[in-house]
């Protein structure tokens, strides 16, 4: 059996990570064992080509930093197969969490789950706040200080990341919310769409699919489908 050769442990808890990115499948790593009470039982790199990072060759400035080599990252085992869903099953693992950088291909990763039948978790930070009625669906990330206001709807593979959200908004499937000034009650922002640091958006704006809102923008009015907000 080829997996032996990872030496994956399963338990009934156990979820795989697909991503290795340490700004995000790294960091979850560090508490999602312990608030959630799963077992990380290995990382996926979604693709059948093995990851080749040479650290010595990636200037960073910061002293501490994860990368992953072929077969394991952040010491457990690292999987390369572009069909993860079938390796899980055969290891008898049933429970994932994908961290894709990339929104669609992280929508597509959730999509080839679904139709796999794994079960898709939730991974939501200890310090994370959720105001009353708020609905979450599959494969959300809210990472430390996130804010979700009150009745608050999250779609599949939404990344929160100590943003604040205000009351009755909508994010739609794998978008993702950076530490932003402020969102506020009854906006919309559609599929794959990407809100960067200190950005603000006023009440009842909504935002197409796939668009950006730059850091520090404040935006007054509605934003279309594939429009990059800058101001």
């Amino acid at each position: 059996n080829r997996y032996k050769a990872y030496n994956i442990k399963v338990q009934d808890n156990s979820v795989a990570i697909i991503g290795w990115e340490e700004g995000r499948a790294g960091r979850i790593e560090t508490w999602l064992e312990k608030v959630h009470n799963y077992h990380i039982a290995c990382f996926i790199n979604p693709s059948d080509t093995p990851l080749d990072i040479d650290p010595n060759k990636i200037k960073r400035d910061v002293s501490q930093f994860s990368y992953p080599t072929e077969n394991e990252f952040k010491n457990k085992p690292l999987l390369n197969t572009s069909q993860w869903a079938d390796s899980l099953k055969k290891i008898g693992i049933n429970k994932a969490l994908v961290t894709t950088d990339d929104p669609k291909k992280r929508y597509e990763e959730i999509c080839y789950a679904k139709e796999n039948n794994l079960e898709l978790i939730n991974a939501i930070h200890p310090t994370a706040y959720l105001m009353a009625d708020v609905l979450i669906k599959k494969n959300g990330i809210l990472h430390e200080h996130s804010y979700i206001g009150y009745r608050t709807e999250l779609y599949d593979g939404v990344i929160i990341d100590g943003a604040y959200l205000g009351h009755h908004n909508v994010i739609k499937d794998c978008s993702e919310i950076q530490r932003v000034r402020n969102i506020g009650g009854n906006v919309t922002i559609g599929k794959f769409s990407r809100v960067y640091v200190g950005a603000t958006i006023i009440n009842r704006i909504q935002v197409g699919d796939n668009s950006i809102i730059g850091a520090g923008s404040l935006v007054l009015n509605n934003v279309k489908d594939n429009t990059i907000v800058t101001q």
